[in-house]
């Protein structure tokens, strides 16, 4: 099955996506404030947690994914909470071809650029996303902190129980990826069953990233370890956030 459709069901109390909502506020709406965000596209949108929270915060919002599950959910989710998110379906690849709009702000999130496997093509994506930034805007990247990940190589990421399933989140390491498993154990009719899903990650370290973001065009670069704008340690953050201004 599909990694993305099989998670979908779980997805939104996987990221705790409702106490989210309400702990990412204020720190989104001083982002909006501080940078004069009217509009935003959320590139590997998901279920759509950030293209609807910059809605609720009076943003002109878009999200994207290339999940077919996540998009539906996405809109369930808009709709529930009565905010009007322009959700497609799209690849990296090509989505300015569909979506001819500029934005003010571009978000890359939920470590999604490490689904791009080729060097070539990530290169291409963050140029087309250059290119769909208005002059002055900001475009904010999250993946994880690589450099961290294959230096400890830490099998076991993550253990949660949602309802009557467990999901282990897990890692295989090889030499130029890593394949992101999770096993999803279920109990149902005083059964015990088991699935496990994967997909293929390609490792992105900080150097490279922040090459193909200012060779892109961006005049501005920064990076913080969360988007609070933490100071980033390479051997101790979990994450690596890059703001880069056009």
């Amino acid at each position: 099955m599909d990694f993305y459709k099989a998670l979908s069901p779980f997805y939104d109390e996987m990221i705790n996506f409702e106490e989210r909502l309400k702990k990412e506020r204020n720190v989104f709406k001083e982002f909006i404030v501080s940078n004069k965000i009217k509009s935003a596209i959320d590139i590997g949108c998901g279920t759509g947690f950030y293209a609807i929270l910059l809605s609720e915060l009076r943003v002109e919002s878009w999200g994207i994914d290339d999940s077919a599950e996540m998009i539906k959910i996405a809109r369930i989710n808009a709709e529930k909470r009565k905010v009007n998110v322009k959700f497609k379906r799209l690849k990296f690849e090509n989505w300015h071809l569909e979506i001819k709009s500029m934005f003010d702000s571009v978000l890359c999130l939920g470590n999604s650029l490490p689904h791009i496997l080729e060097k070539s093509k990530l290169k291409s994506v963050i140029k087309n996303i250059y290119n769909r930034i208005s002059n002055n805007g900001i475009f904010v990247a999250q993946i994880l902190n690589y450099e961290r990940i294959m230096k400890n190589k830490e099998r076991i990421v993550n253990i949660k129980k949602i309802n009557k399933h467990i999901l282990i989140r897990f890692y295989d390491f090889y030499r130029n990826y890593i394949v992101f498993n999770i096993l999803i154990i279920s109990e149902e009719n005083e059964k015990i069953g088991h699935e496990i899903i994967s997909t293929k990650l390609r490792p992105i370290y900080k150097e490279e990233l922040i090459t193909f973001i200012r060779n892109s065009g961006f005049r501005k670069i920064n990076i913080y370890s969360d988007f609070q704008r933490n100071r980033y340690y390479k051997n101790k953050s979990k994450d690596l956030f890059v703001f880069a201004v056009k």
